[in-house]
């Protein structure tokens, strides 16, 4: 009895080793990987970053420099979709237990724009005329200044306008300099 015992003891953990290895084998083959280069349809060239996701398993990866792309996902039904700019997109869906190499080529969309117009405004559009040292001044301004005697002295008022100067106190003419 005791050997029984003993055999047994030393029996059962090799036994459950086995059937651990053999849920490790079957995690393994419960993935798959599906890989493969992208090419354009023209000329052949690999297409670098061109996005694949798996719709049904929602992971995704993109394709490196030379356009060889590499996705994990579990077995069975999968959906790919094959996405790039300027590219229409590639949808292959399918069912696998085993590694998958699928090789894309990818055909350029080509997008018709409508008709382009370009419009353009002079910066000095709201300019009429060649005017030089012109100032204007409406009734609000000139009530603004001070009054002598109740009335506003309209030669007062042009001689504080910048650029306008006297000649004397006493004089009627002006001078104007520089200008703006």
């Amino acid at each position: 009895m005791k050997r029984y015992l003993l055999s047994l003891i030393l029996i059962f953990p090799a036994l459950s080793s086995l059937t651990g290895q053999d849920m490790y084998k079957s995690e393994l083959h419960s993935k798959v990987t599906i890989s493969g280069y992208i090419t354009d349809s023209k000329n052949g060239e690999h297409l670098a970053g061109v996005t694949v996701i798996d719709v049904k398993n929602k992971t995704g990866t993109s394709a490196n420099a030379y356009g060889f792309y590499s996705i994990t996902i579990p077995a069975g039904d999968y959906e790919l979709h094959y996405s790039y700019i300027g590219y229409q997109t590639i949808l292959k869906n399918g069912r696998t237990d085993n590694n998958l190499t699928l090789a894309i080529a990818m055909t350029a969309a080509e997008i018709n724009l409508g008709e382009v117009v370009i419009k353009g405004r002079r910066t000095d559009e709201n300019i009429r005329s060649n005017e030089m040292s012109v100032a204007k001044l409406d009734i609000k301004t000139i009530k603004m200044v001070p009054s002598l005697l109740g009335e506003v002295d309209l030669v007062k008022v042009l001689q504080l306008l910048p650029g306008v100067q006297t000649t004397s106190e006493g004089a009627t003419g002006f001078s104007v300099r520089g200008g703006n």
